[in-house]
């Protein structure tokens, strides 16, 4: 992604094909030995969904797609990782300058924190009254781990990588 996103957003049908096919591999992957998310492996897959689905949910699915969404919530769940000292500063700004330069917003603005930390709790990924977050011991070493703290995670969105909030 990091070599050939200008062709991915141009629309190179081979660079395309690449990227999709090889994404399609790996989820195939996944999914073929944990089908019905019983192992967790499949869960996985949602890093920056728990945060993400609870800003498109706060926003009332206006102000970010689906993708948007997501992207943020990537920001913030890399955020909570380097908090936990998980992830480095580097891997980090990595992370943010793709999502950057895929040209997805990296500033969160419009939507109540508060709203977000009230959807959160309602996000199908907790477990016996715990969160359960998607976070990174580096680029391609998700790990899920439960009841983060809620300071954390108000921290990553509010500070985070250069989130912003505004009410």
């Amino acid at each position: 992604l990091e070599k050939n996103i200008k062709k991915l957003l141009l629309g190179d049908l081979s660079a395309l094909s690449f990227v999709v096919s090889r994404c399609c591999r790996i989820k195939a992957d996944i999914v073929s030995r944990d089908e019905r998310e019983e192992k967790s492996l499949r869960t996985l897959l949602n890093f920056g969904h728990t945060i993400g689905h609870a800003i498109e949910a706060s926003s009332g699915y206006a102000r970010f797609g689906h993708g948007e969404a997501v992207g943020l919530g990537m920001l913030v769940a890399a955020d909570i990782s380097r908090q936990m000292k998980m992830l480095d500063r580097q891997e980090q700004d990595r992370i943010e300058r793709m999502i950057k330069s895929a040209g997805l917003p990296v500033k969160l603005s419009g939507v109540s924190l508060q709203k977000i930390i009230s959807v959160h709790y309602r996000d199908k990924k907790f477990k016996a009254g715990k969160n359960r977050f998607v976070l990174l011991q580096g680029i391609g070493k998700a790990k899920i781990i439960e009841n983060i703290s809620l300071l954390i995670i108000q921290k990553s969105l509010k500070k985070g990588t250069g989130l912003v909030f505004c009410k």
